[in-house]
């Protein structure tokens, strides 16, 4: 959340703005918990495994917006 902080990188929607208040930890545990949850593993993981193109697609972008707001720092 500090490169975000950083760089003026907006977030979408708004609400996972309540990111950058919880403590990492926490949000690792959180995450855990949903990723090994039914919820997890039928709409989380299921959907990335039949969808390798977006999730590439989505790779490709979230690192590129990562790149493009570095220079212009």
């Amino acid at each position: 959340m500090k490169w975000l902080k950083n760089h003026e990188g907006k977030l979408s929607p708004k609400k996972f703005y309540m990111f950058t208040l919880v403590p990492k930890r926490l949000i690792a545990v959180g995450l855990t918990i949903t990723f090994k949850s039914e919820f997890g593993d039928r709409f989380m993981y299921r959907h990335s495994m039949k969808a390798p193109d977006e999730m590439r697609e989505l790779h490709r972008k979230f690192y590129g917006y990562i790149k493009d707001r570095s220079k212009k720092a």
